[in-house]
């Protein structure tokens, strides 16, 4: 079973809204979680209807050493 937390940023995967990215905003009873999509609908989904989004963390590169 997939979980996710609210501020995860997910897609849509069925309905009018499929494809839509979204914000989890509150997370209800079971597996149901409510979603800013990112028309500004707030909506109620099951966590099959979601898929989180992979977010790249960018690491900044360190100066090597020795090098000043």
């Amino acid at each position: 079973m997939i979980y996710f937390s609210v501020g995860d940023e997910v897609t849509i995967r069925y309905g009018r809204q499929q494809g839509q990215k979204g914000r989890i905003i509150r997370t209800q009873v079971a597996d149901v979680y409510e979603v800013k999509v990112a028309d500004g609908r707030i909506l109620c989904f099951s966590a099959k209807g979601l898929q989180k989004d992979l977010v790249e963390q960018v690491v900044p590169e360190s100066e090597p050493q020795g090098s000043r």
